[in-house]
């Protein structure tokens, strides 16, 4: 009896341990990452402005880049860095262009780290996921310290890196598992 291409599962060979998805599954779980990161964008620009216990707005795409590249490798971290500064630009979340090399930089580290030494569970991206918020609040210190003359020490942590690093961190936890659930789906 033979199959048609409807009953064929996207899965169509195993190698190892290096799996090869079709064309149309690739096409899927890539339009539904770009979709999500759309989505993470939009309401990092728009919903936290409006919410007002929050003082900082935490980088939810910075968190969708390192969950990507963290559970989905590097090369695909890599295109979501460099698509995820530019939709930081574009919707106004962050203004420097640098965002994107630091994204790159970030994701690249990440994926080094966590392909060399580590398993990609949840324990592993919380403890390199830490080290990154961190590496991410010494870069909006030096962008405020480098952009802003009048600025005091003690206001910019207490308004700004402070809640930005708790806040992108506890965002990011959620982020983690939507991304795990897409990843693993395909």
């Amino acid at each position: 009896m033979r199959q048609s291409k409807k009953d064929l599962p996207a899965v169509r060979a195993i190698s190892g341990n290096r799996m090869t998805m079709s064309m149309s599954a690739y096409l899927r779980k890539y339009a539904l990452l770009s979709l999500v990161g759309i989505l993470i964008g939009i309401i990092q620009t728009s919903a936290f402005g409006a919410i007002p216990f929050i003082k900082a707005t935490p980088d939810l795409i910075f968190m969708f880049v390192f969950a990507v590249g963290f559970l989905d490798g590097m090369i695909p971290g890599m295109i979501a860095a460099v698509a995820g500064g530019f939709i930081s630009d574009v919707l106004g979340a962050f203004g420097a262009s640098a965002l994107i090399f630091f994204y790159l930089v970030t994701v690249i580290a990440s994926c080094l780290i966590s392909q060399s030494r580590f398993a990609t569970n949840f324990p592993t991206w919380i403890i390199i996921s830490t080290s990154a918020c961190t590496l991410k609040a010494f870069y909006s210190v030096l962008l405020v310290s480098t952009l802003s003359f009048s600025y005091s020490i003690i206001d910019l942590f207490g308004n700004t890196v402070i809640p930005e690093f708790i806040y992108t961190f506890i965002f990011g936890i959620p982020i983690f598992f939507i991304v795990k659930k897409i990843v693993n789906s395909f």
